[in-house]
């Protein structure tokens, strides 16, 4: 268990919130959102899936096999966002997360501090071909917070967690 009782050296926000970008905590916070899964069966699909089928067919990623069928294509296959699942495809990331304002900087206990933040949705690549009915909403401003303590060495991330 890490002590933090040691109040640490001052930490800025700008450290904090840099903290926050680098983490793959804030990856996962939603993540729901800028997810597609589409059956691979394409008459399983309904309109906005075939929709994004033929946006990503468009873009490279998905072919269509002679069975009427969508699979993944090399550009696909080499591209982490991408998923056989065997019955689906799933893709994730098609936006990532961009920190917009920082409501305020706290000290709640010694040794710790919590920064609260507002943060929304940037499309990525695959987020800008999709039709608007599969796109996540990049005007909403979403909020978070995200807590550090110091262990007597160094300042660290304890956790991100959605408002």
């Amino acid at each position: 268990m890490r002590e933090s009782a040691n109040p640490g050296p001052s930490i800025t926000e700008k450290e904090v919130l840099e903290m926050v970008r680098r983490s793959t905590e804030l990856l996962g916070i939603r993540l729901g959102e800028v997810s597609v899964r589409l059956p691979c069966n394409q008459t399983k699909m309904n309109r906005v899936q075939r929709e994004v089928a033929e946006k990503l067919k468009a873009g490279g990623w998905l072919r269509v096999t002679s069975r009427r069928r969508i699979a993944l294509t090399p550009k696909a296959l080499a591209d982490p966002r991408f998923f056989d699942r065997g019955d689906r495809i799933d893709v994730v990331q098609t936006a990532t997360k961009q920190v917009t304002r920082v409501v305020s900087f706290e000290t709640p206990q010694r040794g710790s501090r919590r920064i609260r933040f507002e943060w929304c949705w940037l499309l990525n690549d695959i987020g800008n071909i999709l039709p608007a009915a599969a796109r996540p909403d990049t005007s909403i401003g979403h909020k978070a917070s995200a807590i550090v303590s110091f262990d007597s060495r160094e300042w660290y991330l304890v956790r991100i967690q959605a408002d």
